[in-house]
């Protein structure tokens, strides 16, 4: 069914927030090929600050091409939760982890779920994007998770059948500067002071070769009206079990994150320069802060340096801001998933991309 031509002028979230805005034009193609131009758009109106949003995602085919393919009818039932829990939050800004960095595959997402002029959800127009497959699928050439086996998704430097599987997106409602990414993906974990790999019971050609990245560090100068705001877009997942030493690893990818703002003479980027954020520049940190109980000191420190008015940081998937910011409203859109029971007899869990957190920000 075609979406109605009426504009929305409220979304009711959980936490009862209400945007007003002016919708923009759109058009589509009908039935017959030809262009039709909306006075009225479905399209959500834009929240008044800054809105980022982040949620895993889960969007990965088994292999390399096969997510676009399964996203092309527009019914896929992942990227339908996903769609509708993005829509419900209407970001300005969105940080997709654990989906495959395949541009036919975003297009699709965008294409038959964000922006379909045929289903009766709200159009969320995020048309800028950037797709950052870190280290993820990239495989290590050693038995890490000691099953005594080399090769496999759990052997890869980031978890992966292949190289961008369950990797980072980036979409965005404001321009994104693709020649100034800083991306910190290949720093290797004994750079860091305090001979990290040895303290974690690693040694040899291992120690030397291992990136402290499970997935990666991305800086994306985004202009949001005129400024440029650094959204550092993070991808510390939890690594499959067996990995010894993935509490350490993940501890040291958040201090990686927390000295590459103060400016740490270590930190180097996937050139092999040395970088740091931006002075005087607004900064935001999206995305997959991992889990695991031993990094949970570095989460918290990561707070302390944003100096934002943050108490503390949960796991997973979160959004903050530095102290230049001010938060407007925070919430999360999404439940944990529920039984589908349309087949008689059967109980199956519907698959869920997980929750969208949010953050609406001013200056």
């Amino acid at each position: 069914m075609r979406k109605l031509l009426t504009s929305t002028a409220s979304l009711a979230l959980g936490v009862g927030l209400v945007c007003v805005g002016v919708p923009a034009q759109a058009s589509w193609l009908d039935s017959d090929g030809r262009a039709e131009a909306a006075q009225s758009a479905p399209e959500q109106s834009a929240p008044s600050g800054l809105r980022v949003a982040t949620v895993d995602a889960e969007l990965s085919g088994a292999d390399q091409g096969q997510l676009a393919i399964e996203l092309a009818s527009g019914t896929d039932r992942r990227a339908t939760r996903l769609a509708d829990h993005l829509t419900e939050a209407n970001p300005d800004i969105v940080v997709l982890t654990g989906m495959d960095t395949e541009q036919t595959a975003v297009d699709a997402l965008r294409a038959n779920y964000l922006n379909n002029p045929f289903d009766d959800r709200p159009d969320l127009n995020l048309p800028y994007s950037y797709l950052a497959p870190g280290t993820t699928g990239v495989q290590s050439g050693a038995d890490l998770d000691a099953d005594g086996v080399v090769g496999g998704p759990n052997d890869a430097w980031g978890a992966g059948e292949y190289e961008g599987q369950g990797g980072l997106v980036v979409l965005s409602r404001y321009p994104i500067d693709p020649e100034k990414i800083t991306s910190i993906t290949t720093l290797p974990w004994h750079a860091l002071p305090g001979d990290r790999p040895k303290a974690a019971g690693l040694d040899g050609v291992l120690a030397g070769a291992i990136p402290v990245m499970s997935g990666g560090l991305w800086d994306i100068p985004i202009d949001y009206r005129g400024e440029t705001v650094h959204l550092l877009a993070a991808q510390f997942s939890d690594q499959p079990a067996g990995v010894s030493f993935a509490g350490q690893r993940q501890q040291d990818q958040l201090r990686v994150l927390a000295d590459y703002f103060t400016g740490a003479a270590y930190v180097r980027d996937d050139a092999q320069r040395l970088v740091h954020a931006h002075r005087n520049e607004a900064v935001i940190v999206a995305g997959d802060l991992g889990s695991m109980p031993q990094a949970n000191s570095a989460r918290a420190h990561l707070v302390q340096v944003l100096r934002h008015e943050q108490d503390g940081v949960e796991t997973g998937a979160q959004v903050l801001a530095d102290h230049s910011w001010s938060t407007q409203e925070s919430g999360s859109v999404g439940a944990p998933a529920q039984p589908d029971r349309s087949v008689t007899g059967i109980e199956e869990l519907l698959p869920d991309s997980g929750q969208v957190r949010y953050l609406d920000l001013g200056r």
